[in-house]
Parts: structure tokens; sequence; C-alpha cells
């Protein structure tokens, strides 16, 4: 387990090492012969998917976490689709794991259907190299997961099990309701994370989950710290 944290001057060069860095592991993992799967989440971590970043050739692309029951443009498919690099990547026919327009269905229908998917591409690559693409908010959730400070015992019982996604109503206001990985999935299958984090609201639960202070039922970035491999790219100086 590594966790490696990469200080820059400000959020361009934070998403420039970011992107950086995915390309760097995509030629390394192709390199050594490998199909790799891609997971990206949503949010501003979107924002490392530019054009630079490398397209490898054996590869397929997924997501991390999805938002239920909100409006198509609300929707983490909806925002990968419209990076650079996912533009890129369709234009080569790359795998897609996921699509747009299905996400809008129920629930619990999306959610069996996606695990599926997933889970046969991975039987038929099973030495793949999974890369995720990761960020963080104020309050020090990631992937969709979110803190249940007060309750070590739900959090372990929703996230800790052998799925590879969850289906939960713990996020914030509107966008509460959402399919996110397993902690075990980020744990036990993920080769390396890149994790793009800006913004000076975020010092106070970026310090905390760096320096090893808190358990994942209180800030789920914690679990960074569990991770094969774990790179930190950020504008705040800790």
């Amino acid at each position: 387990m590594s966790m490696e944290y990469i200080w820059c001057k400000d959020a361009v060069g934070a998403r420039a090492m970011a992107s950086g860095k995915i390309s760097e592991l995509f030629r390394r993992a192709e390199t050594g012969g490998k199909s790799i799967l891609f997971l990206a989440s949503g949010g501003s971590a979107l924002k490392a998917l530019d054009e630079s970043v490398y397209l490898p050739k054996n590869f397929a692309i997924g997501l991390v976490d999805e938002r239920q029951n909100v409006g198509l443009k609300d929707r983490n498919a909806y925002l990968l689709s419209l990076t650079p690099f996912f533009k890129k990547a369709s234009a080569k026919k790359t795998a897609i794991l996921f699509d747009v327009p299905s996400s809008l269905c129920a629930t619990g229908e999306y959610f069996d259907n996606y695990e599926d998917t997933l889970k046969n591409w991975r039987s038929n690559h099973p030495d793949c190299f999974v890369v995720v693409l990761l960020g963080m908010g104020a309050d020090g959730h990631t992937a969709g997961i979110f803190p249940m400070p007060d309750d070590s015992a739900s959090f372990n019982a929703l996230y800790s099990n052998e799925r590879y996604f969850v289906v939960h109503s713990y996020g914030a206001g509107r966008l509460k309701e959402r399919i996110t990985v397993s902690i075990s999935f980020l744990k036990r299958e993920v080769d390396a994370a890149v994790v793009f984090c800006t913004g000076q609201d975020k010092i106070s639960a970026l310090k905390k989950v760096v320096s090893g202070a808190v358990l994942p039922h209180e800030m789920p970035a914690a679990v960074w710290k569990d991770m094969k491999q774990a790179y930190i790219y950020s504008d705040i100086r800790l």
C-alpha cells in the first residue's frame, strides 16, 4: 500500500500533473501487455481528463459512481461524456461499459446491469490493470461514498462487502441517491488511484486524510491510504 501526496503551486498545475500520471499509468500497463480498466468519478476530478491523456489500445472506460433520480445533465455518465478524453476514446471505438441514455432507468435496474457488465468485462480480462480517477469533497467524501461519522457499523455493513457496487442515499441534497463502488472494491481490485483535489475549502479534510487522523466512516477518503497505490495532486499546501 502506498499513498503519495504531490503539492502543486496552483490548480492548473495539479490538473496537468494528474493528467500526466494517468497517461504514465496507462503506458506502463500497456507496455507490460495488460489490458486497462479505467473508472472515473464525477465532479471536479473530471477536469483531469483533457486531450493530453494518453489513449491505450486495449482499454475500457467505466464509472466509479453514478447519481440517481436526477436529470441527464447531472449524471456522471453525461458529464464524463463531455470530456475531451472521452470524446477521443469514443472516436477510437473504445469499450464503454455504460450507456448515457440508459442511465436514466430505475436505480435497481441500472445497478444490476452495470455491475454485471463490469464483472463480465473483468472475467474476460483477468489480468487487467485497474486505474481510478477520484476527487474529494470538503466533508471528506470520495467516489460518491459519504461519511457516517456516528455509525461505523452501518458504514462498514454498506460499503465493506463483496459487491463491486452498492446503492445508497447518504449523499447531500438533491444528489444524495447514488450507486458507488464499495470500499472493498477500492482496496482489493484497484491497482492505482489518481486523485485530483483542489480548493482551499478542502484543506481541513485533506490534512486529516493525508495524516491518517481519520477512519473511512469519518471521512471516506481515508481509504486512499489502504489502496495499492494512490497519487494525490493538489494545490493545498499541507
